[in-house]
């Protein structure tokens, strides 16, 4: 959901188009593919519930980092920053939580168990995009000089926005991303509790002994 409110800024306040906006995730999908198989193997060696405390951290430092910068006059490679960060996080979040998750359900409830982690996941998506998006018209209500009355933001996203409506509109995206980091935090919390999953490396390696000793 924190991609609604860098979406507007990039198209509105810097005159992007829409796939310019996009490439600006650019370094979200590289690190996020980059590390993924490192974090495959951090998680095979039972570093699940460690990961996915990193990674909500790093996550809402991101999300941070995109509030403080989105500012009309930033220079616009100084956003590939907190690009880059909130992919290092989501590569400590989304592989590890799926097997913390799943991995320590009995085989006959492994399917119904991934099922509701991924509708959990997708009712939280829904509603994180409601809330965002309610906070954002309540943030440019109160950062634009129409009285107190303002636009939603849809009905902005017709051009680039006239310079002196450009810092109020910078700090009211700004300000709704800091909502999806102080869930973030709140994520991180909840990992605390997460029972650690045991390593999965041990089992191709009592294989080997197996092997070994039958061939004694």
């Amino acid at each position: 959901s924190f991609g609604l409110p860098t979406i507007f800024y990039y198209q509105l306040v810097r005159g992007m188009t829409p796939t310019q906006s996009a490439l600006m995730s650019i370094p979200l999908a590289v690190f996020s593919g980059a590390l993924a198989p490192f974090a495959g193997k951090l998680v095979d060696r039972g570093h699940a519930k460690i990961m996915n405390i990193g990674g909500m951290l790093v996550f809402a430092v991101g999300l941070v980092l995109y509030a403080v910068l989105m500012t009309p006059e930033q220079p616009i490679w100084v956003l590939l920053i907190p690009s880059a960060v909130v992919g290092v996080a989501n590569a400590g979040i989304w592989g590890p939580l799926a097997t913390l998750a799943t991995r320590g359900l009995p085989p006959q409830l492994a399917g119904a168990g991934s099922g509701i982690y991924n509708t959990t996941r997708q009712v939280g998506a829904v509603l994180g995009s409601a809330a965002i998006a309610a906070l954002m018209e309540a943030r440019l209500s109160a950062e634009l000089p129409t009285g107190g009355h303002a636009a939603p933001a849809g009905e902005l996203a017709s051009g680039h926005l006239p310079t002196f409506l450009q810092a109020g509109f910078s700090a009211a995206m700004g300000q709704s991303v800091l909502l999806p980091a102080a869930l973030g935090v709140v994520g991180l919390a909840v990992a605390l509790f997460f029972v650690k999953v045991p390593p999965a490396v041990g089992r191709p390696a009592a294989a080997e002994d197996k092997v070994a000793e039958g061939r004694r």
